[in-house]
């Protein structure tokens, strides 16, 4: 067909349908394309999780000492794990702060905060919570160490008790920037924690961890 210009052109219904057919061929191939993609994370499957490393078992009062929890080396939780040692040392722990930032603060239960390295000092060297501590649990993450303790009270054959976990926050050099305290509800009042009175009878150097 020619148009009146004198050049031979397709008809309409020609164009048309090969314009539809090469619309057909452009979306078959964006999804041969597509289906050849990598799934999302998600879809694929999943690795299994690793068995836990937790060793303690899941009792209010240890009638024998619980295992010790293992530190992963090189992370955040050898700062926390240094922490429990050095309460462990002395009573009181008279250079725990010394771990700390110069700007460091502690939040322990009851609402009381400690704000820089010469509060946390006058704390840590005039209060104590227990004649041993035994660091059950560590998960580290970056920067971060959450670590769960038991706390042995004073007195002639006391156990230890499931006391709660800290959250330790380092910073680069190594220093604890950030420690916030989890005690469990169900800690005796006698500990003198959540804030709670101590009373008559017990020692005022029972006081945090």
């Amino acid at each position: 067909m020619r148009d009146p210009r004198g050049e031979i052109v397709a008809p309409v219904s020609n164009r048309a349908s090969v314009g539809r057919r090469f619309r057909f061929v452009a979306l078959l191939a964006a999804a041969v394309w597509l289906t050849s993609l990598p799934a999302p994370a998600q879809a694929q499957a999943r690795k299994p999780i690793p068995p836990s490393t937790l060793k303690y078992p899941l009792e209010w009062s240890f009638t024998t000492p619980p295992p010790r929890g293992a530190v992963t080396p090189g992370s955040a939780c050898e700062v926390a794990e240094e922490y429990v040692n050095q309460i462990n040392a002395s009573r009181p722990a008279m250079h725990i702060s010394e771990l700390f930032a110069e700007d460091g603060v502690v939040f322990q239960g009851g609402g009381k905060l400690l704000r820089g390295r010469q509060e946390i000092h006058c704390f840590y060297s005039a209060t104590d919570a227990g004649s041993a501590v035994i660091p059950i649990a560590f998960i580290d993450n970056g920067a971060e160490c959450v670590m769960e303790i038991a706390i042995q009270g004073y007195g002639a054959n006391q156990p230890f008790r499931m006391a709660g976990s800290r959250h330790f926050t380092i910073t680069p050099d190594r220093k604890i920037a950030r420690l916030l305290f989890f005690d469990y509800a169900n800690v005796a009042p006698s500990t003198g924690r959540q804030g709670k009175p101590l009373s008559p009878s017990t020692p005022q150097t029972q006081q945090g961890k």
